[in-house]
């Protein structure tokens, strides 16, 4: 006589079949994804910003401004970042956008619209310019004298709230981030590499 089968079956060994991942091994890898995330675009944040910031106006000849005040909205609003490029004396037009040194007060620099301009005998240029927010023409005449001028040619919004929260104390918190991400994934994989002494599966 034979024996009744049984219902129980056991999988044979040697078997390729994959054990199934445990809730800590899941855990273990969104974890180990999220760092990755973490780690891979603050690195991409850090080198378009030094890029942009730093080597862009040296290799292609623009500058960036920083809007602080609301005088040019709704075009440029405050925190918004400004490109600039050289435009030649005899090339400004009214309507353009340009950034200067105001003559009066602190001499500060702005970014303001022409309004008016008069062309001096000496090849100078007395511009009148104003905010496309206030109601009044500036109080000034500025008289431009260099053979260039920059000119505004884009915007780039929210920008400069960026910049400003990695130069503060934003930055170190995130490179605090940043470290404990790394210490996780390095502690995370000692973690999952066996033992010497505990061979991954028992002999048949």
């Amino acid at each position: 006589m034979t024996a009744p089968a049984s219902n129980d079956t056991a999988a044979p060994a040697g078997s390729d079949t994959p054990p199934q991942p445990t809730r800590h091994d899941k855990l273990r890898a969104a974890l180990r994804l999220a760092g990755k995330a973490i780690s891979t675009g603050l690195l991409a944040v850090t080198l378009v910003l030094f890029a942009a910031l730093a080597v862009g106006p040296h290799l292609a000849g623009y500058r960036t401004e920083t809007m602080l005040t609301a005088s040019m909205r709704p075009l440029i609003r405050p925190g918004d970042v400004a490109v600039d490029t050289a435009e030649p004396l005899t090339a400004v037009r009214v309507g353009q956008i340009i950034t200067y040194r105001i003559p009066t007060q602190d001499h500060r620099v702005v970014s303001h619209r022409v309004i008016a301009l008069t062309r001096t005998a000496g090849g100078g240029l007395q511009v009148r310019t104003k905010g496309d927010a206030n109601t009044t023409p500036d109080q000034w005449t500025a008289q431009l004298a260099d053979q260039q001028v920059w000119r505004v040619r884009a915007v780039i919004p929210h920008l400069g709230r960026l910049i400003g929260l990695l130069r503060g104390p934003a930055l170190a918190w995130l490179l605090r981030a940043a470290a404990a991400v790394f210490a996780l994934e390095v502690l995370l994989a000692i973690w999952r590499r066996p033992s010497p002494d505990r061979p991954e599966q028992s002999p048949t």
